[in-house]
């Protein structure tokens, strides 16, 4: 049941979340391009094209997957879900693991669209006297090197913070939902009430995290010398932390993320339970 309900969320929202990234991709491609020409006119409106459509097709998806998530659980097209024989461990589980990965997928798609943007505008500006061709041989260069300096420990942490903000988003998605299907919202429109959840959800998550991170007096710095990866506690508030050069810092406070998570999908999961039972 868990393998159906899957390959129902991918062929729903699949197709959809493949048009937003191959258009994206056209466009951004295009806008990478069109900073290597060097024209006043063209460089400049060819590198904010890039950007913002790097920024805005994650929202949208988002926004997508998450109005979708809402209505084929709690609203009008849920018909197919509560009718299912399936448990609600089972329902949650194979719609949060679709819009993780549709999540993670945008969120990557965002990074690389962004760093291509970002490396044609600087070829554009470097290269004033080289050819259309050179600078756009020069910017796969550039890439490859970046991608070839970086410290195994860096990679690792870009890893892990993709992995985390996409969790993040599901379980902010799963709780919020569950939140303007339980309580008192019942009385307000669907839109009134996903959006009062949203942002309640929000404040709350955002609140404990800031909060434990300044409570928590201890950062982890992680520096890279020569390739060799090099690690250390740094005891104090962060904020007087940061006079300690280059490299990443990392408050251990903000590891309360976990536990957050951890307790917004088990109310997720509670909540749709009651919901799939009195259905």
């Amino acid at each position: 049941m868990f393998a159906k309900l899957f390959k129902c969320e991918a062929q729903e929202m699949g197709w959809q979340l493949l048009l937003y990234l191959v258009l994206g991709l056209v466009v951004v491609f295009t806008s990478g391009l069109l900073s290597l020409t060097n024209q006043s006119f063209l460089a400049p409106m060819g590198t904010t094209i890039g950007a913002v459509v790097s920024i805005i097709i994650p929202f949208l998806i988002f926004i997508m997957g998450s109005k979708y998530y809402y209505q084929t659980t709690y609203g009008q097209r849920g018909y197919f879900t509560n009718t299912l024989p399936a448990s609600g461990g089972i329902v949650l589980g194979a719609k949060s693991l679709w819009l993780f990965i549709t999540v993670l997928l945008s969120i990557c798609w965002s990074c690389l669209a962004l760093t291509w943007v970002i490396f044609t505008q600087m070829a554009g500006a470097a290269g004033a006297k080289l050819s259309f061709g050179d600078e756009f041989v020069a910017t796969w260069e550039a890439i490859g090197k970046l991608l070839q300096g970086a410290p195994v420990v860096l990679i690792v942490f870009i890893i892990a913070t993709l992995l985390l903000a996409a969790a993040q988003f599901v379980l902010w998605v799963v709780c919020f939902s569950a939140l303007a299907n339980r309580f008192g919202f019942a009385y307000l429109s669907t839109n009134k009430a996903v959006t009062i959840s949203a942002i309640l959800i929000y404040v709350v998550y955002e609140a404990v995290l800031a909060l434990f991170t300044f409570l928590v007096p201890v950062t982890l710095h992680i520096t890279s010398l020569a390739g060799d990866a090099q690690a250390r506690l740094l005891y104090g508030a962060i904020l007087s932390r940061t006079n300690e050069g280059t490299g990443i810092f990392l408050p251990l406070g903000t590891l309360s993320m976990i536990p957050l998570l951890i307790v917004g999908y088990w109310f997720a999961h509670h909540s749709l339970s009651r919901h799939l039972s009195l259905r």
